[in-house]
């Protein structure tokens, strides 16, 4: 898998399925610093808040560069820091319309216009023209009609179905109370551009051409509206950013050009390089949308999805897989990732994950319930790849039924013990030092030496004797990440091992990520 995906975990929300497995009773009274919480009930279709691994710099580096996506991998991402948003639209810095231009008379037939339409949307027409000349003659074929004063015309003259598809729109982009033609054709789906024409000085001309990301589909067009509530309309489009990924772009007229409005925020720490692409974005099949959801007056970008796009991993050949919604949001300046919400955590390993991610955002509760969930929680499912592949067996080209996973008391030693570590690194961090000692004398109790938790209890140990010795987090992250890369072995429960390919793969450092300012 490409390299800059393996945070994403992703699965089918058709599939959230419960277990009935009962998960043995552990000794909760020697364990008051892990009070149990009610068991949740079963997983329904809404989606309960989890978050992404795609963190955003408060401030970006003004020498940030824009990645283009290619074929090949690239680095594993490293969080940056953790925005919060202080965005009022109150102090929203408007633009002034720019005074109206003059456009050609309009036209109500203009000579030609069938046979335009034809040429830049019948693709069942057969032509002895070679792309390339095909391409040249729809340009030329769309000016003409436009310049022909027959803007309004072409628009009555596509079919509502353009519309639906994407590919063609009227809007004032430009703020001068003119509409602009923003038409997507080309010789096929897989070589179509979208285009951006506009009034000047009494003839149209491009403003704009936005290609393909991967070369794979036509760009399209979602909307066009306001969403940043600065006066001038934008463009949003959506296409697809690998084979099975959808993105999400928005651009906006800043009075001599179009400008991308989204920032994708990555950091590649073996060069130390602050990077972004230019789109939000979900892995898998999905939808995109514009919302104002938090009612502040701006919209949001809204991607949902999440379902791989070939078979292989729709049924389960590459582990499970989660159903997201991601949310992008309007800054002042960009729109960068605010929130991810994960369908509700189905296996043990996948609640671990999402209460280290819930530790990184410094949701500290969520992250306490999700650790005790992974410990208590008698409704997850374990994981054992041998069942996962002999339920593929009996029932090929069908998700597996998770309901027919069986306890697994070796992940869930593993995984538990690894939840009290957490935990105790948790309080920790919360500066309730007497409660991370309860439940670091409470792990020394109850991990057998030799067992599954043993790892856990190994990193446990050499953060606390890091941390006593000057009461200080990073010293004890520092010690339990040195333990994590002299031993990634213990990684491999966590997520990293088997087939699992659609879930976070952990790295050294994310066992504890105090080792900073005391701040993951």
């Amino acid at each position: 898998m490409n390299g800059r995906y393996r945070w994403l975990s992703v699965c089918v929300a058709s599939l959230w399925l419960s277990a009935c497995q009962f998960v043995p009773a552990l000794d909760q009274a020697a364990n008051s610093s892990l009070a149990t919480t009610t068991s949740p009930a079963a997983p329904t279709s809404t989606l309960r808040p989890s978050f992404t691994r795609v963190i955003e710099p408060t401030e970006p580096s003004a020498t940030a560069t824009v990645l283009v996506p290619t074929e090949t991998a690239t680095p594993i991402l490293t969080p940056v820091s953790i925005p919060v948003s202080t965005f009022d639209v109150a102090h929203n810095v408007t633009r002034t319309p720019a005074p109206a231009t003059q456009c050609p008379a309009p036209q109500a037939n203009p000579p030609g216009l069938g046979e335009a339409v034809t040429l830049l949307y019948d693709w069942t027409v057969e032509s002895s023209q070679t792309d390339d000349e095909r391409l040249a003659a729809q340009q030329t074929a769309i000016l003409a009609i436009l310049n022909a004063g027959g803007a309004m015309a072409l628009d009555r003259a596509v079919s509502a179905d353009l519309y639906r598809q994407g590919r063609f729109a009227l809007g004032d982009l430009t703020g001068d109370g003119v509409a602009e033609v923003v038409a997507v054709f080309g010789t096929y789906l897989h070589n179509s551009v979208l285009h951006v024409y506009g009034c000047d000085a009494g003839k149209y001309r491009e403003l704009f051409q936005l290609s393909s990301l991967m070369g794979e589909g036509a760009p399209r067009i979602e909307t066009i509206a306001d969403t940043n509530a600065n006066g001038v309309s934008d463009l949003v489009v959506i296409q697809d950013s690998c084979h099975w990924c959808l993105a999400m772009q928005v651009f906006e007229w800043d009075g001599q050009s179009f400008q991308s409005l989204v920032r994708q925020w990555l950091w590649f720490p073996d060069s130390n390089e602050l990077e972004y692409f230019d789109y939000a974005e979900v892995m898998g099949l999905g939808q995109g949308r514009v919302a104002d959801v938090d009612g502040n007056g701006t919209l949001e970008l809204i991607l949902e999805g999440g379902t791989p796009s070939y078979s292989a991993a729709q049924f389960g050949g590459e582990g499970p897989w989660r159903e997201q919604i991601i949310t992008y949001a309007w800054n002042g300046q960009y729109f960068v990732w605010e929130s991810q919400h994960d369908a509700p955590a189905v296996f043990r390993y996948e609640a671990l994950q999402d209460a280290d991610e819930a530790a990184l955002r410094g949701n500290d509760d969520e992250a306490l319930k999700l650790y005790q969930d992974v410990i208590f929680s008698d409704q997850l499912v374990s994981w054992t790849p041998d069942i996962w592949h002999q339920l593929l067996s009996e029932a090929p080209f069908t998700y597996p039924d998770v309901t027919r996973m069986p306890f697994n008391p070796t992940e869930h030693a593993a995984l538990s013990a690894y939840a009290r570590f957490r935990i105790m690194v948790l309080h920790v961090h919360r500066g309730l030092a007497s409660d991370a000692e309860t439940v670091y004398q409470n792990l020394l109790e109850q991990v057998a030496p030799g067992g599954a938790g043993a790892p856990y209890l190994d990193l446990a140990r050499a953060f606390w004797e890091a941390y006593e010795g000057g009461e200080d987090i990073r010293d004890g992250c520092v010690a339990a990440v040195t333990i994590a890369t002299k031993h990634p072995e213990l990684l491999d429960p966590l997520g990293n091992s088997d087939d699992r390919v659609w879930n976070h793969h952990y790295q050294p450092e994310d066992v504890c990520p105090y080792m900073g300012d005391g701040e993951p």
